[in-house]
Formats: C-alpha cells, sequence, structure tokens
C-alpha cells in the first residue's frame, strides 16, 4: 500500500500530465511560441547586423607622438573603424576624459588606457598601432645596435594597461549577459503566469473543478497545475534559447566581443537557471491565486494586475544591481523575496558572495514561496465554487474556513 506522501505525489502527477497535454494541444500556445522564437531571431539577427556596420570611437593620444597616432589611423582605415581623435599633453587628463566618457579608449606614452566603452577589438587596434609605430622607429635608425636586433627579432614591445573600468572584459561581459537572460526569462514567466491564470479561470468556466474537487484536495490540483505549466514552460524556454542560441553562434553575435569560456558560459546559465526555478514557483502561485478568484476570462485583467505589478517590482531590482552590483541596496535586493530572483544573479556575475548571503536568501525565499503556496491553496479552494463576478481575497479565506 503506498503511503500517504507517495499517493500525494502521484496524484499530483497525474494533474500534472493533465496539464501538459492540454497546453501542447493549444493552438494559441504553439503559435506564441513560434512568435518569440521570431522575435527573438530578428532582434539577434539586427543586432549582428549593426555591430557588423562601421563603428565610431573617439580616441585619445599623446599630443606628442604623431607617428603612433598615424599608424592606428592607417589601420583603423583597413579594418573600418571610424576614428575620431584628441590629442592630450598629460596622463591626467587622459584618465578624466575616459572617466568621463568623453574618450572611449587612449594611448599615452608607452601606456593604453581603456574604460567602460572599450572593446578588445579598439584594445587590439591601439596594440597593432603601437607596434608598428616602435618598429618603424627602430628600422628608420641609421645603425641598428645589438639590441634593437634583438628586439625586431623577438617582436615589437607591449605597452602597459591601465584599466579604469572597475571590472575586467570577462566580468562585464558576464553582468550584460546575465541581466540579458535574467529579463528575457523574466518575460517568459510573465506569460506563464497568465498561462497559469486562464487556466484555472477556464475550469471554473466549463465546471470541470467541482468533479475534480470530488477527488482530489484543492492544495493538490494547484501543485499539479504549477508542476504541469512549469514543465511546459521550461521546456518553451528550451526550445527558445536553444533556437536563439544557434541563430546567435550563426551570426557571431554570441562570440563577438567576448572573451567568455566555456566554464564561465555554463556557470552563467547554472546562476541564471538555479534563480529563475526559485522565483517561478513563488510567481506562479501567485498567478494561481489571481486565477482563482475571477469567474470569467474578462476578469482576468483586473485580478492579474497586481500579480503583475510585484513581478515588475521584482524586475525593476535589475537596473539598480546591474548599475551598482557591489553596492548595499543590491547586496539587499540579492537576499530579500521577491527581488532575489532577479538581483542575485546581477550580483553573484561580478561578486564573490559568501556561503551565508546565498543560505539566507534561499532560505528566505524557499519560506516566502512555502507560506505562498499555502496561502494560494487556501484562497484556491475558498474562490473556486464562486462562479460570478470577482471574489474578494477576504471572502475566499472565510470560505475556506467553512
Amino acid at each position: 500500500m503506498p503511503s500517504p506522501a507517495g499517493e500525494n505525489i502521484r496524484t499530483v502527477w497525474i494533474i500534472a500530465e493533465r496539464e501538459i497535454r492540454e497546453k501542447f494541444k493549444d493552438r494559441n500556445f504553439i503559435a506564441s511560441t513560434g512568435l518569440i522564437v521570431f522575435l527573438i531571431s530578428a532582434m539577434i539577427l539586427i543586432t549582428s547586423f549593426a555591430l557588423d556596420r562601421d563603428t565610431e570611437y573617439t580616441v585619445g593620444f599623446d599630443a606628442s607622438d604623431a607617428a603612433v597616432r598615424t599608424a592606428v589611423e592607417q589601420q583603423a582605415e583597413t579594418l573600418d573603424f571610424v576614428l575620431q581623435t584628441e590629442k592630450f599633453t598629460t596622463l591626467d587628463a587622459v584618465e578624466e576624459a575616459i572617466r568621463s566618457e568623453r574618450v572611449d579608449i587612449a594611448i599615452f606614452g608607452d601606456m593604453i588606457i581603456t574604460g567602460d566603452n572599450s572593446t578588445p577589438e579598439l584594445q587590439a587596434l591601439l596594440e597593432s598601432g603601437y607596434q608598428a609605430a616602435a618598429s618603424i622607429d627602430l628600422l628608420a635608425s641609421a645603425e641598428l645596435s645589438d639590441e634593437q636586433a634583438m628586439i625586431i627579432a623577438q617582436g615589437p614591445p607591449q605597452p602597459e594597461r591601465s584599466d579604469l573600468s572597475g571590472m575586467d572584459s570577462t566580468t562585464h561581459s558576464m553582468l550584460v549577459y546575465t541581466m540579458f537572460g535574467t529579463a528575457i526569462l523574466y518575460g517568459l514567466l510573465a506569460l506563464m503566469g497568465q498561462y497559469i491564470s486562464q487556466g484555472v479561470v477556464e475550469e471554473k468556466a466549463s465546471r470541470v473543478f467541482e468533479l475534480l474537487l470530488t477527488k482530489v484536495k484543492a492544495w493538490q490540483l494547484l501543485a499539479g497545475k504549477l508542476v504541469g505549466l512549469g514543465l511546459v514552460g521550461l521546456s518553451q524556454i528550451l526550445l527558445i534559447l536553444l533556437a536563439s542560441g544557434g541563430v546567435a553562434l550563426y551570426s557571431g553575435l554570441l562570440t563577438s566581443g567576448t572573451d567568455l569560456g566555456l566554464t564561465d558560459m555554463l556557470a552563467l546559465v547554472l546562476n541564471i537557471t538555479i534563480w529563475f526555478v526559485c522565483g517561478y514557483v513563488f510567481f506562479s502561485a501567485l498567478f494561481a491565486i489571481a486565477g482563482s478568484l475571477a469567474a470569467r476570462q474578462e476578469d482576468l485583467q483586473s485580478v492579474q494586475t497586481p500579480a503583475i505589478m510585484i513581478l515588475a517590482i521584482s524586475v525593476s531590482s535589475l537596473l539598480p544591481a546591474a548599475s551598482s552590483p557591489e553596492g548595499e541596496f543590491t547586496r539587499f535586493l540579492s537576499i530579500i523575496p521577491p527581488f532575489s530572483p532577479a538581483a542575485m544573479p546581477i550580483r553573484s556575475a561580478v561578486v564573490d558572495i559568501s556561503w551565508w548571503e546565498y543560505s539566507i536568501s534561499f532560505l528566505l525565499l524557499a519560506v516566502g514561496t512555502v507560506l505562498m503556496i499555502s496561502f494560494g491553496g487556501r484562497i484556491y479552494k475558498g474562490s473556486m465554487m464562486r462562479v460570478g463576478g470577482i471574489m474578494k481575497i477576504r471572502d475566499a479565506l472565510s470560505r475556506d474556513k467553512e
């Protein structure tokens, strides 16, 4: 004889299978998935095309070193780089121009100064120009010393680097990809939340729930719906990521301008996925509660508004987290639900987070999710027998006690 826990799991899975079958037979779901794949792929191709066009940069040079400036400008023409140049007489003036983003990158003396707008391709251009100018100076000498001959044989010297951007290129790439991936997943989460709300209302309208509630408990029905639509959502996300990733790889956008390795990409995907799954359960329960309060599809927009607002507030934490990942406010957002599923991936892409902060963040999110499901189960049960108009949460809780 199966244990009560095993029987509960079996019941939840039967309901989940039903949700999966129904959703994959829904033409609107299939059409929306295809539309999302098309739009993201088109956006990737447009972005790739825009990046392939001539790019204009502002480059700072040492006013006393015309040879390096000439060499850089000549190589920029062969690479279709459009350069605006500024001349400086002191290193302090160069650094101030980099920090104020008036200049994207600069070379002063034997040093390349980079900032937030510097790209690996631009750095390589300045390195190549510096090396070309240095080689020309050596070869222009009337007589080559042994030391000069050795330098030419070994290759031109490399300039020193001074990075004023606050983070290296790998960390910056991790931050950008994490923010982009998290934003896409939250958009899909909003879409799946509406599917859950619509599914609940459809059951109430068809009176199917009355038969279901004679066989299963309300929390089992809610849990099965969350598991089934959750797996559907994950399969949809996997399809979108595979399709868009293939387009990005084909267009060269995935590897252009970044030095992320395979290990970095896997860590990035794992980081985003773990927190997305945690946030999905929390917000799915919220949308199920909203759907249970409505009796008709026409009422969905009204009852979903609070859930969408809470989701939007959570997504809004992406901006402060990305602009100041090491700040105290970002630290607060990364620990407190419902902000943590969005803020923690951004922060952890840049900052080394201690184990106890991860633990507290996971614990608070888990507690919040359990409370949300428990609270949702009570409202779900109390409101399912209401078939007319929008039900208030207070009334649903009162009916649950009857």
